[in-house]
């Protein structure tokens, strides 16, 4: 076949799949907008931050800079007087995140791990009173199976962000094909942090940036966990 035809045959291919993928196009914005981190680099490479009702994830290898980036999320959030919630443990400390910025009387921290960490961020995103979600996800239990699509149908029939930070999952797992957006980070020398953007339903991926540091605040590092100081726990 000539060029001209294969070209012909290709567009209408594109239209099949269009028609009867309607779910797999990329999407010019977030149906129900985003939660935006307040650094224009970050959001610029995202559909101007965190989307609405889908599941974001952050994967790095161990002080990659993942909580310090999902720190800078709930910053922009409780500052501007709206609640998040963090799932995880260990939890990072009250004081590390009010370093970062946050308003610790805008979080709720629930103490979860492997599967007990999921079904608590299940439940809270079914709650609907978070504008944002933190998992920090330690790999652990029984996700490849249930957790992730159970987990982002919760987020798709809310208008939450829900970002779940993890180490790179083994090659397979399902998580990065149920998000909507996928962030590697890597620390670089001092304190930076390099970003690349692995997978997006908004048409960027492939993208990358370096991010020296974040605008107002005392550097990027966690404290470690300080019983006793944070907003609210529970042990699952």
């Amino acid at each position: 076949m000539s060029a001209a035809t294969n070209l012909a045959v290709v567009q209408a291919l594109r239209q099949q799949l269009d028609t009867r993928f309607p779910t797999a196009r990329p999407l010019a914005q977030p149906k129900h907008g985003v939660v935006a981190s307040g650094i224009d680099l970050l959001d610029e490479l995202l559909p101007g931050g965190l989307p609405r009702g889908a599941m974001s994830v952050v994967v790095g290898e161990p002080s990659s800079g993942k909580s310090a980036l999902a720190a800078r999320w709930v910053a922009a959030v409780t500052q501007a007087g709206r609640t998040a919630a963090w799932v995880g443990a260990p939890l990072p400390s009250a004081a590390g995140l009010a370093r970062q910025g946050v308003d610790l009387k805008c979080l709720l921290a629930v103490r979860g791990a492997g599967d007990g960490g999921r079904k608590a961020a299940e439940a809270l995103l079914e709650s609907g009173v978070f504008d944002l979600l933190i998992l920090d996800d330690d790999g652990k239990g029984n996700a490849s199976s249930t957790a992730w699509p159970r987990l982002q149908r919760a987020a798709a029939g809310s208008r939450q962000a829900l970002l779940v930070i993890a180490d790179p999952p083994p090659l397979g797992d399902p998580l990065r094909y149920y998000a909507a957006v996928v962030l590697n980070a890597r620390r670089e020398r001092g304190a930076g942090i390099r970003l690349e953007l692995l997978k997006s339903r908004f048409g960027k991926s492939g993208s990358g940036l370096r991010l020296d540091s974040m605008p107002d605040q005392a550097g990027f590092p966690i404290l470690p966990e300080l019983p006793g100081l944070l907003q609210a726990a529970r042990d699952l």
